[in-house]
């Protein structure tokens, strides 16, 4: 006998030493060997080495492959591999994921068919190389790498939320903590526009803690930070519908801007506002009331093409003057639309 591809010059191979040689293998590999026989759908066990009956205690003579393997996917998925070495009448070569004792497997499988004189099957040989270690690896690199978007997915979270809380403070005064000057410009000029679209009135009050100056000077910057916050709040408090915007103008002014409402609506908030600031009583002696108080000018417009919002402003900003002009701790403005 010589072995297939081999030098023909060469000694041939011996037939006995074949056979030993497949003898050793059956007896010292650590992978499962076994042969069985087709019985009507399914195969029976003739033989197995030990390391079949070391993975699978039920592999031993008589048993047949559907009684160890069962009716499950799993069981129906390896005797589809016999049916196939019996259907092509060569090898066949397939993967196997039992669980076995609790955890899968990973098996290659070669399915070889022995035939006798008339070419007709009557033996299956198999052969089965366990992959595991592979599987081990190959989910432990699943799982390193959910791990890893896991932490991608959360530190772009915390990158969006610091990008937020970085968007928040470019928008907030550090001191209040409500909107500052560059949120309001903007929050003024996109209501303006939507009021335009919408053909509704836009109102705006305008508020100067009166004589803040002399009550910095007296009470410290400590206190005077304070009562802006104070103020601040008030203000804040009374923002209850969507659309409402306190800010921080600068210094110890502050604006509010009232999408939807007249007038005479925003009139009725301002002189709320007037007073309840008034009825915090924080003293100040350097008042003619001897407490904190504030002026308020208020505006209100309907948006056309012809105006700007920086018209509104300076409609308020003028009913502003004319209330601190006429005595402070009180609200002015011009009962007309303007636009």
């Amino acid at each position: 006998m010589t072995i297939p591809g081999s030098d023909h010059s060469a000694q041939p191979f011996d037939t006995k030493a074949l056979v030993h040689v497949f003898e050793q293998l059956w007896k010292h590999s650590s992978d499962p060997f076994w042969i069985c026989r087709p019985v009507d759908e399914d195969y029976e066990l003739l033989m197995a080495n030990d390391a079949a009956v070391r993975l699978d205690a039920r592999q031993v003579p008589g048993n047949t492959v559907r009684s160890i393997v069962g009716y499950a996917l799993a069981g129906d998925q390896l005797i589809s591999g016999y049916h196939e070495c019996m259907a092509r009448g060569e090898a066949v070569t397939f993967e196997q994921r039992p669980v076995l004792n609790g955890s899968q497997r990973l098996f290659e499988t070669l399915l070889v068919p022995v035939k006798d004189e008339a070419g007709t099957i009557t033996h299956i040989w198999g052969m089965a190389r366990d992959l595991t270690r592979f599987l081990v690896s190959q989910n432990a690199l699943v799982h390193l790498n959910e791990q890893l978007e896991a932490k991608i997915l959360q530190r772009t979270r915390e990158l969006e939320e610091a990008n937020h809380r970085l968007s928040e403070l470019s928008l907030t005064d550090g001191l209040t903590g409500i909107a500052n000057r560059r949120r309001f410009d903007a929050a003024l000029a996109e209501e303006w526009s939507r009021s335009a679209r919408t053909g509704s009135t836009l109102a705006l009050i305008m508020l100067d803690i009166d004589h803040f100056k002399k009550y910095n000077d007296h009470y410290g910057h400590q206190q005077g930070d304070d009562c802006l916050r104070r103020v601040a709040e008030v203000l804040r408090s009374s923002a209850r519908r969507q659309g409402d915007l306190v800010s921080r103008y600068g210094g110890e002014e502050f604006c509010m801007i009232l999408p939807d409402t007249a007038l005479p609506g925003a009139f009725e908030i301002a002189e709320r506002l007037r007073r309840e600031v008034e009825n915090m009583d924080m003293p100040h002696v350097l008042s003619d009331v001897g407490r904190v108080t504030a002026s308020m000018g208020v505006a209100a417009s309907m948006p056309c093409k012809a105006m700007s919002p920086a018209e509104l402003l300076r409609r308020a900003d003028e009913s502003l003057y004319q209330a601190k002009s006429e005595g402070r701790n009180c609200v002015r403005g011009a009962f007309s639309c303007v636009g």
